[in-house]
């Protein structure tokens, strides 16, 4: 058999496709669709979905694992990117997902994050999905049990409570015939680690039930988790996951197990991120989301006995 081309993954919170300058938004862009312009970069009121897919395709990814993409949006990126795409929606508490998507799409500054929100898998098309699932980190009764357990404080409780987590899992195929398992996820945003440190440990034992012994696979993610210490990394690393960069990241990462790692995952700095337009006749930066891409390399060990 030929050697196996290398694989390519990144991961990236896309920030519901908006930009993440921190400029806004203000009643201005709100309201009357001013842009603020701190004189360097421009907040405009608008998302930034193609932009996005164009920075995906540039970096050539074989897989790669977002999250906050808006529920409307995932098919875009996928078709402009040319590549396969499954996900998990969790869908807003309140009104239909279409609606809150094109009240979301019309107006992102009003709406924000409030419009549903959505975890993919973009593969390269020489990978085909055979197999998907996802699983829900967060259930009402393992919340309201664990936060009895933990006492983490009423609002974070709520926080907890009403804020769906989903991950997607997505076994692949390549056409050579060998396959490996993608996972994208993005785990609870909490000062109190422990609080994400036990969602963690529930899905660990649950994405293993979909995995086949021996198989590559990659977690990937916006796992609000920093450094060795964290109990969440903690958690992957107990379970058989490494990541030779994990303190140099901040909250994305790129665990991998049964994997050869040719590029130790990194973060891609902001210039990858900035696009450049004019306002009232001045150049301008934006700055696409408010994460870097995160990237890593892999390939597969040498097959034995062949």
């Amino acid at each position: 058999m030929d050697a196996h081309p290398d694989i390519t993954v990144l991961t990236w919170n896309l920030f519901h496709g908006q930009d993440g300058a921190r400029l806004g938004p203000t009643a201005g862009s709100i309201f009357r669709r001013t842009p603020v312009d701190d004189g360097e970069r421009v907040h405009l009121n608008r998302k930034w979905i193609d932009e996005m897919a164009d920075v995906i395709r540039d970096q050539a990814p074989t897989i790669a694992a977002l999250q906050e993409v808006p529920p409307q949006a995932a098919a875009r990126l996928a078709e402009r990117t040319g590549m396969r795409m499954t996900r998990s929606v969790m869908r807003p508490l309140i009104g239909p997902l279409r609606l809150r998507g094109w009240l979301a799409d019309g107006n992102p500054d009003l709406w924000r994050t409030h419009e549903g929100t959505s975890n993919v898998v973009l593969s390269h098309p020489d990978w085909t999905p055979i197999g998907t699932w996802n699983i829900r980190h967060n259930p009402p009764l393992f919340v309201l049990r664990e936060g009895r357990r933990l006492r983490p404080g009423c609002r974070e409780r709520v926080h907890w409570l009403l804020e769906p987590r989903r991950m997607i899992g997505v076994r692949l195929r390549h056409r050579d015939g060998r396959t490996l398992t993608a996972v994208s996820l993005h785990c609870h945003n909490s000062l109190v680690w422990d609080v994400i440190a036990t969602e963690v440990r529930r899905i660990i034992p649950l994405i293993e039930r979909h995995l086949t012994p021996g198989e590559p696979v990659v977690v990937a993610g916006d796992l609000n988790s920093a450094g060795s210490r964290h109990p969440v990394l903690r958690a992957f690393l107990d379970a058989g996951f490494a990541e030779p960069t994990l303190d140099d990241l901040v909250l994305d990462h790129i665990l991998s197990r049964n994997l050869e790692v040719v590029e130790p995952p990194a973060a891609l700095g902001e210039s990858v991120r900035l696009v450049h337009g004019t306002v009232d006749g001045a150049r301008r930066a934006v700055l696409l989301s408010d994460h870097d891409p995160v990237r890593a390399i892999y390939r597969f060990p040498p097959l034995t006995g062949v």
